[in-house]
């Protein structure tokens, strides 16, 4: 006797229950261009680069712009459709497309052999800004060939990493060329302000407990060490103090 349900009946039921898959979040997910063959409309999705998914309304003109003005576009069979877009509907006049250098490439550096990398040399491919990014992305992918999932995110420095070959081709297609000393100074460091208070006197004081002076901060530390049963069960075996700079009052440390 057969099964209530068998194979064929399990994939009518998965079928009918769940949810058609969205080719744009396909598209977008892999870093693969989302063409339909059909010409570009306002209205349509965005076919190619960091702005997959949106309509080509939502596309940012200044990035249109640029890619278009660059001579590698040409040559980029998924940005046809794109390129045939705005000869229909054109940019308004007031759009400028950078003119500032925005990728860089630094010098090579020697490094062993690995299945996942077989040249003895890298360099890194990379923009002075997070705003440059989509950039960067689209020049990685339409000029040189490489896959979005290639690109080193964390780390002070987001890049590409490219041969001595793709160094050559990177230069020659618009990219600078930097050393060890500028890409350093290149690094997205993320200052970030210290956590402040605003007190009743209108004072600004960090979110760590506040000691007027040395005396008292000092004291602090001895009862917490030493004595007050209070902290017998969650005794610190170190602690400091040190002054803040942002706040000009004392607070406490274990570090060293």
């Amino acid at each position: 006797m057969s099964a209530i349900f068998d194979y064929k009946d399990r994939e009518r039921h998965h079928f009918w229950t769940t949810a058609p898959v969205n080719p744009l979040a396909l598209a977008k997910q892999s870093g693969t261009p989302y063409l339909t063959g059909k010409p570009l409309m306002p209205e349509s999705p965005m076919p190619v680069g960091e702005h997959v998914g949106k309509t080509m309304r939502q596309v940012p003109a200044e990035y249109l712009r640029w890619v278009n003005a660059q001579p590698w576009a040409a040559e980029w069979r998924h940005w046809a459709p794109v390129a045939d877009y705005l000869e229909r509907f054109p940019l308004p006049e007031e759009v400028k497309a950078s003119s500032r250098v925005v990728l860089f490439v630094d010098t090579l550096t020697p490094c062993a052999t690995s299945p996942a990398w077989r040249f003895p040399a890298f360099c890194r491919l990379y923009a002075t800004r997070e705003a440059d990014e989509p950039l960067l992305h689209a020049f990685a992918l339409g000029a040189l060939g490489l896959q979005k999932e290639w690109y080193q995110r964390p780390g002070p420095l987001p890049h590409y990493r490219l041969s001595e070959a793709g160094q050559c081709r990177a230069l020659g297609l618009g990219a600078e060329l930097s050393d060890q000393a500028m890409a350093a100074r290149h690094e997205w460091r993320k200052v970030s302000e210290p956590f402040v208070r605003e007190m009743p006197d209108g004072s600004r004081r960090c979110t760590k407990a506040c000691y007027a002076d040395l005396k008292e901060a000092t004291t602090t530390i001895n009862e917490r060490t030493k004595g007050r049963n209070s902290y017998r069960h969650n005794r610190p075996v170190y602690l400091r103090a040190y002054h803040c700079p942002h706040c000009g009052f004392y607070h406490l440390t274990s570090k060293p």
